[in-house]
């Protein structure tokens, strides 16, 4: 008996998938999170459009310049993982659990500079936790990963770690010089919003960097994007005044700098380790398989229904996209 060889093709995702063989319905979920998601990108992108009122003059005349255009940071590092699920159509377990680290962000800060302030700590949590399940009801509902939502498969960068420890402090003391800020209502932004959002760009970068550091399931990404927003904060920090509303200053710009170049280092040096994010060197992997058949490292010579692991999803995805979604289609 002869085997029929497997076509594939390459999903506009990253991942691989054996023509043929994955159910309607499992391409239909994938599709209905992929369409959810993207709506959320859109929403999230909206609302972090200060760097673009920055850019295009539309920020009200004073010392709002470095607000209007650090908000966006704020925005797209506590709402980012709503991009990747829609990149990956809900592949990415790594993205969920940034969701999650996203809105706990965002009920510190309310606890902090709350922008109701007739409203409970109870309600506050309670709103949040409602705001979680919604965001995250389309992955929970028709992702075959789901399950694991609540399992980190942490995969720590130490240096990383220690980079974030000693950001830890400095992000804390702004937002909390943010909150005591006097803010006016700017254009249609309500006072206590702006506040809110200024609270929110010192802190996001503790929860985030935290959870960029552990490495869930080995991802790098998180690092570079982490990298990415304090560099951003840092250049327009120094293109901007310093007696700006909510400016860390000169210092604290080039400290942004700092901690953004240190946390790069890292995503460089994560990019040498073996591909399953052990921090293996490729180097030492193969002295210890000396004696068997070499393949390069950078390659996977594995056949698509076991395909490679995507970086967006994680290096414990090993299982073809296929043959998961196979076997989940008998318990939705």
């Amino acid at each position: 008996m002869t085997r029929e060889p497997h076509t594939t093709s390459d999903d506009p995702a990253g991942g691989h998938d054996v023509s043929g063989t994955v159910p309607r319905m499992v391409r239909a979920r994938r599709i209905g999170i992929r369409v959810f998601y993207t709506l959320l990108s859109l929403w999230i992108l909206m609302m972090a459009s200060g760097l673009v009122a920055l850019i295009t003059g539309a920020v009200p005349d004073g010392p709002y310049a470095f607000a209007a255009g650090a908000t966006t940071a704020w925005k797209l590092l506590s709402c980012g993982g709503f991009i990747v699920l829609a990149w990956t159509a809900g592949r990415s377990v790594p993205a969920a659990q940034w969701v999650v680290v996203g809105q706990a962000t965002w009920l510190l800060a309310d606890l902090v500079a709350p922008q109701d302030p007739g409203e409970g700590p109870a309600a506050t949590a309670a709103k949040y936790l409602v705001n979680t399940v919604i965001f995250l009801s389309a992955w929970l509902l028709l992702a075959p990963e789901r399950r694991e939502i609540l399992h980190l498969r942490a995969r720590p960068d130490v240096p990383a770690l220690a980079v974030v420890a000693l950001m830890m402090p400095l992000a804390a003391v702004w937002a909390w010089r943010n909150a005591a800020l006097t803010v006016p209502d700017i254009g249609d932004l309500d006072a206590r919003e702006i506040t809110f959002d200024l609270v929110g760009l010192g802190l996001v970068f503790i929860p985030v960097g935290v959870l960029a550091a552990l490495r869930p399931r080995g991802v790098r990404w998180l690092l570079a994007t982490v990298a990415g927003a304090l560099a951003f904060v840092g250049v327009l920090t120094l293109l901007t005044a310093t007696s700006d509303l909510a400016s860390p200053g000169l210092v604290g710009g080039l400290a942004c700098l700092a901690f953004a170049a240190a946390i790069a280092w890292r995503f460089r040096a994560s990019i040498h380790a073996s591909p399953d994010g052990d921090g293996q060197s490729p180097t030492r992997g193969r002295r210890m398989t000396s004696g068997r058949s070499r393949q390069p490292s950078s390659r996977c010579s594995r056949p698509s229904a076991h395909a490679c692991p995507n970086p967006l999803y994680g290096s414990d995805s090993v299982r073809g996209e296929a043959q998961e979604d196979r076997a989940e289609t008998l318990d939705f």
